[in-house]
């Protein structure tokens, strides 16, 4: 199994040493903790687990790209957090350095320790919910190091984040079982679907999976349909892909937008996170020819 739950010895440590100190180490404050995310999807998460706790800031603005996004941000900007969240992965090529500045100055966490090292990285493991609910893990545990009295409240908000991705997970297999196992296949302009393989056996390849050459190849041999574009991909970008695939003999149709780096923004309620997966789900089961239902409780 290519997911283990978190590298359990260092949890399990930080949750032993929350239930020796809670009582006696904290140093009582009405200030909620500074907290500072790299994107909206992981802040989402952890204001999600820390509830009044925290004040959360988010480094990359919605809209823009979160791999390149930063060379020219002052390290100041996460110097002053008591907690810094990266998704790790080598997500945030463009905050290395203030990352590099702020592990000196801050608590430093990746939210990604929990992927067993046999597993390929992948930088996108938000798309998959069943992933994606276990970086509660190291957010309850580096929150609670610091507020070792609300434990139990961040834990409880950790299992109704969980609980919230279980039901969105069932929903997501149920709407992709409606596409024949043999259709769910196409390309997309960003490399980022690679994680809905083993759980949900939707394969979306792109320009990274190698050689434009291989991509045509794959693309012909399997009769590839649609290319998908995505959030935070230039236009011209996509028309470049279909042309150059088109000049390779491979003719495809353009499919429904997919949201691979952030999140849809003007939500007015309910998890942002759920609502830019659903959308995502409903285009990629449209895009083969079938429907999906419009909520997750149906």
């Amino acid at each position: 199994m290519w997911l283990q739950i978190y590298k359990r010895r260092r949890l399990i440590a930080a949750l032993m040493w929350v239930a020796v100190a809670g009582a006696s180490c904290e140093q009582p404050s009405s200030q909620p903790l500074r907290v500072v995310c790299t994107t909206d999807i992981l802040a989402e998460l952890v204001a999600d687990i820390a509830g009044d706790a925290a004040q959360v800031t988010v480094l990359i603005p919605p809209g823009s790209n979160i791999h390149r996004f930063g060379k020219d941000l002052s390290e100041d900007v996460a110097a002053s957090a008591d907690v810094v969240f990266h998704h790790g992965f080598g997500v945030e090529e463009g905050l290395y350095h203030v990352l590099a500045f702020s592990e000196s100055r801050s608590d430093l966490v990746s939210v990604t320790e929990f992927v067993a090292e046999s597993y390929p990285p992948d930088s996108h493991i938000w798309l998959d919910p069943e992933l994606w609910k276990e970086a509660a893990g190291p957010v309850i545990a580096a929150l609670s190091e610091h507020r070792p009295s609300k434990f139990g409240e961040f834990k409880l908000n950790g299992e109704r984040f969980r609980a919230r991705l279980d039901t969105l997970h069932v929903w997501m297999k149920s709407q992709i079982s409606r596409i024949p196992q043999r259709d769910r296949i196409g390309i997309s302009t960003h490399d980022a679907f690679g994680v809905l393989r083993p759980g949900y056996g939707v394969d979306v390849r792109g320009p990274m999976d190698g050689p434009v050459d291989s991509l045509a190849g794959w693309a012909d041999e399997h009769e590839v349909e649609v290319l998908f574009p995505t959030s935070h991909e230039e236009t011209a970008n996509v028309t470049s892909l279909l042309r150059t695939l088109q000049a390779r003999g491979v003719t495809l149709r353009r499919g429904p937008l997919l949201y691979t780096d952030g999140l849809l923004t003007g939500q007015r309620e309910g998890s942002h996170y759920v609502a830019t997966m659903m959308v995502n789900v409903r285009g990629i089961v449209s895009a083969f020819g079938a429907s999906a239902s419009s909520s997750v409780a149906n």
